[in-house]
């Protein structure tokens, strides 16, 4: 199946170049097939992680090692490897595209943001969940949100949100719960949020140590509304930016789940992170 997807992928970059002359085909051709000769090596070796990956559950899997890009090029699209096509697209405006760093997360490559880039999904039947699991491979410049999946036609109504430095249960406008965690680092480090339907259910674990911080809300805001559990309702995803609030620094890898997954399966997923990348997580397993 990964090698189909990888021919499928050749065939269609290939075609895309029937417009340039046969000189310059050739070469980007042989730059095609470089590349996805290194994916193919990059698949072989997550495939035995790949089946235990909880695939049934996991329904957008961006890995910046999958991106075909040279150092520094600006990503239009960000791949889903879930098998959902749930591919996040960058602004039509190529000067706020993120941009492709090979080597900037401990040897691996990463999509690199400055504040106000991001890839936007809308229109995904996926994501109408009312609990999730999300999973990020990060190192902080400076900066705010990571991801959100947030209800269509509004700003940020009925939105999950993994931010640096806490997560959200975002009912309405001013009305949200958050959670912090008792550690804030700006090196590499594999972020996990396991966000329940109910506004006070939330676990924050940063490299696989659960945040000791209490669960705090935003109901002395003059402007609070409510807050309501997640409802089951049509949502789009925004990476590395939020209404007004971007984050400036690096993602390798995000994986988001519907539902809230077991320890054992939240494990399975901060195992092969930690494997990949080389972050120790507590406990070791």
């Amino acid at each position: 199946m990964q090698k189909l997807i990888l021919v499928i992928l050749a065939v269609g970059a290939i075609t895309i170049l029937n417009g340039y002359g046969q000189e310059q085909q050739t070469q980007a051709e042989k730059t095609i097939l470089e590349r996805l000769e290194k994916l193919e090596k990059i698949h072989s070796a997550t495939h035995e992680w790949r089946n235990l990956l909880i695939l049934s559950k996991l329904r957008l899997w961006l890995a910046a090692d999958c991106i075909q890009a040279q150092d520094n090029e600006k990503v239009r699209i960000w791949i889903d490897q879930s098998g959902l096509g749930n591919s996040p697209i960058a602004p039509d405006n190529e000067t706020i595209r993120p941009i492709y760093k090979s080597g900037a997360i401990l040897g691996h490559p990463a999509v690199r943001f400055q504040k106000g880039q991001d890839f936007r999904l809308f229109g995904s039947k996926h994501f109408n969940f009312t609990a999730a699991t999300i999973f990020t491979v990060t190192s902080k410049l400076e900066g705010n949100f990571v991801v959100s999946i947030f209800q269509e036609n509004t700003e940020n109504e009925h939105t999950f949100y993994v931010s640096v430095p806490n997560i959200m249960h975002h009912s309405h406008h001013h009305s949200y719960t958050y959670l912090d965690h008792q550690e804030n680092p700006t090196t590499p480090h594999i972020r996990t949020a396991v966000m329940g339907t109910n506004p006070k259910d939330l676990e924050l674990y940063i490299n696989g140590v659960l945040s000791t911080k209490s669960i705090l809300d935003t109901t002395g805001n003059p402007y609070f509304v409510s807050l309501d559990p997640f409802p089951a309702v049509a949502r789009n995803v925004c990476i590395g930016f939020q209404t007004t609030a971007g984050f400036d620094g690096d993602i390798a890898e995000i994986l988001i789940y519907e539902g809230k997954l077991n320890d054992s399966e939240r494990m399975t997923v901060e195992a092969y992170l930690s494997t990949k990348y080389g972050i120790p997580v507590y406990p070791k397993y």
